[in-house]
């Protein structure tokens, strides 16, 4: 039975996290891209186990004060809500009426223990993928800071994670076959 545990993560707005105490002095294994974001996700594996880090870990949209605003094009939202970008050194937008979506970034550890074990062992590795998606998308279920794709774990907005673990099972299991593992 595949299992995912969070191990540290934050909401939007909660104080930075720190790499957990079993990956000290640990390297990354290998990284991914999440979609087509520029940062990679890192991927460690301790002995049998396999950890994750998520700098997107079930983000939410931003939720505005007054709904009418998602309406606003993003310049006039940098004027009403100037501390949403403050980590924008851009004065002004390059197409002044463009619409966005505003993220609030969660980030976290995830473990998925003995999953190197799972990988070794077995006979059909989409069935094995299909088992880490499900437990992986029980995690979205856990904080009410996360965005609520936890209800059907078969969400578009899933599909994102469903090929990054796909291509992470893949990787682990062209090590092992390498004998890098």
């Amino acid at each position: 039975m595949m299992t995912a545990e969070l191990v540290t993560y934050r909401i939007y707005g909660q104080p930075k996290i720190h790499k957990p105490a079993a990956l000290k002095g640990v390297k990354p294994a290998f990284s991914l891209r999440l979609n087509k974001s520029p940062r990679k996700i890192q991927i460690y594996i301790v002995a049998q186990d396999v950890y994750v880090y998520f700098f997107d870990l079930f983000s939410r949209p931003h939720a505005f004060p007054e709904p009418v605003d998602m309406s606003l094009p993003a310049s006039a939202l940098q004027r009403k809500y100037p501390e949403l970008f403050r980590h924008n050194s851009r004065k002004k937008f390059v197409y002044d009426d463009c619409w966005a979506t505003f993220i609030d970034r969660n980030e976290g550890y995830v473990r998925f223990p003995g999953l190197v074990g799972h990988i070794r062992t077995a006979d059909y590795l989409p069935q094995l993928n299909f088992h880490l998606l499900l437990a992986f998308c029980e995690l979205s279920r856990q904080d009410a800071g996360f965005s609520p794709i936890g209800m059907d774990c078969m969400d578009m907005q899933f599909a994102d994670y469903d090929c990054l673990l796909n291509n992470m099972t893949g990787k682990i299991h062209r090590m092992i076959i390498e004998r890098q593992l």
